[in-house]
């Protein structure tokens, strides 16, 4: 599933940065930050997630549970944060193909 935020924003801060300009505004960091908006929450909600009643810390709440989709959004974050939208760029592909695979293991399931 792609990410027309994402896919927008990122576009956007690369030809931000060919410009000299800071790529990524801190609305970007900001939503980037937070699971629910974040690349990976942006997926497909069928996706299995951490619910705010399961977590004790409420940053956690939207939290994909694929350990792979949360290192990716990670490492997402981090990439917004340091204003790398090339890397942003490649993540959001592998969070995208992650995702993709999660949701085919779950139809796959009897």
């Amino acid at each position: 599933m792609t990410t027309p935020y994402w896919t927008t924003a990122i576009a956007n801060a690369v030809k931000r940065r060919r410009q000299g300009e800071t790529p990524f505004s801190a609305e970007h960091i900001r939503r980037a930050k937070s699971w629910v908006t974040c690349a990976c929450g942006k997926q497909n909600p069928r996706i299995p997630r951490v619910g705010i009643k399961d977590t004790t810390w409420p940053a956690n709440a939207g939290a994909p549970l694929d350990i792979k989709l949360q290192i990716h959004g990670q490492e997402f974050y981090r990439a917004v944060c340091g204003q790398f939208p090339n890397r942003a760029e490649g993540i959001l592909a592998k969070i995208e193909l992650r995702g993709a695979e999660v949701v085919a293991e779950l139809e796959a399931k009897p």
